[in-house]
């Protein structure tokens, strides 16, 4: 396929746009220029650029699910969240953090490409608490298990 049978192929794949990176080398370059240096900041990036719920991020950082799912806290910002926990809660927050920026490598740091990925396996499923305490025990464990997926389906796992 040739350069004309390329472009023909991008403009006529919905799952295209021009706005992502076009390879892996400038989304990463993108990414460490844009990635801001505050855990605070960075929990934003993470949330607003793969659009994830703030209720699943709490949760995948150990938040108890009432606390994660309270309307209150949906709405703090996160430089309030990360300055009012504790040092072990902090610690779960970067810990939350660089579990994100894992994942968010496995597409090249290419955000519109990860959060595409996740828009399209969301769920629309009843929430089930039982399943949610599984995926993030096996998580948690990381042994055996393909991170990766657990990952995806958490993440796309609509809350209780």
């Amino acid at each position: 396929m040739g350069v004309f049978g390329l472009l023909r192929f991008a403009l006529g794949n919905p799952g295209l746009s021009a706005a992502p990176a076009t390879d892996a080398d400038d989304a990463a370059a993108r990414f460490a220029r844009e990635y801001p240096a505050a855990l605070a900041d960075r929990l934003d990036f993470l949330e607003r650029k793969l659009d994830l719920p703030r209720e699943r991020m709490l949760r995948l950082a150990g938040a108890p699910a009432r606390f994660a799912a309270d309307a209150a806290v949906a709405r703090e910002a996160w430089a309030a969240l990360v300055t009012q926990q504790s040092a072990a809660h902090r610690d779960q927050l970067t810990g939350l953090e660089e579990t994100l920026a894992d994942y968010l490598s496995e597409f090249n740091h290419d955000w519109h490409a990860a959060a595409a990925y996740l828009r399209d396996r969301r769920t629309d499923a009843a929430p089930d608490d039982a399943r949610d305490d599984e995926l993030l025990a096996l998580l948690d464990d990381g042994t055996g298990w393909d991170f990766f997926d657990l990952m995806t389906e958490f993440l796309t796992r609509r809350a209780a």
